[in-house]
């Protein structure tokens, strides 16, 4: 297989997970080992169709090969709940299952944030520096953030 062929396979590939079809986040997402299917210590752009396949399947639940609104929102929703409790066992600290305005600030420690992005160092965040911020944050969620 030539190079560029190969990269839109990749290209494609990301796509299509950055799209919505990852049925988990990072620590449910498969292995090397899984992606191989063969076992020869190579992904090929055959096996990153298989997985983008198999994943395609699994939203699909009606079976028609097409994905629907109702089979993309289930998807989102499993996804969003996961997430939610994920974020919970992380904040709520004295397990009540609730978050007081300590715990979700314990998180969001504001002196954490001014250390990270102040470049110049004078203990405020200019213009600049929040659009920096926002931009870091935009890129570690794959594009995806706060909104314009």
């Amino acid at each position: 297989m030539t190079r560029y062929p190969f990269m839109a396979v990749v290209c494609a590939t990301a796509l299509v997970l950055s799209a919505g079809l990852s049925q988990a986040r990072e620590q449910d997402r498969p292995s090397f080992d899984a992606i191989d299917g063969n076992g020869d210590g190579q992904i090929s752009a055959d096996e990153l169709m298989a997985m983008n396949d198999r994943r395609f399947e699994a939203v699909d639940t009606n079976g028609d090969g097409q994905l629907d609104k109702a089979e993309m929102l289930a998807s989102a929703q499993q996804r969003s709940s996961s997430r939610f409790d994920r974020m919970m066992s992380r904040l709520d600290t004295n397990n009540d299952g609730t978050l007081s305005r300590d715990e979700i600030n314990q998180r969001r420690d504001p002196t954490r944030m001014l250390a990270r992005f102040d470049s110049d160092n004078n203990g405020t965040l200019s213009e600049a520096e929040f659009e920096a911020a926002r931009d870091n944050m935009r890129n570690r969620r794959g594009g995806h953030g706060a909104s314009d």
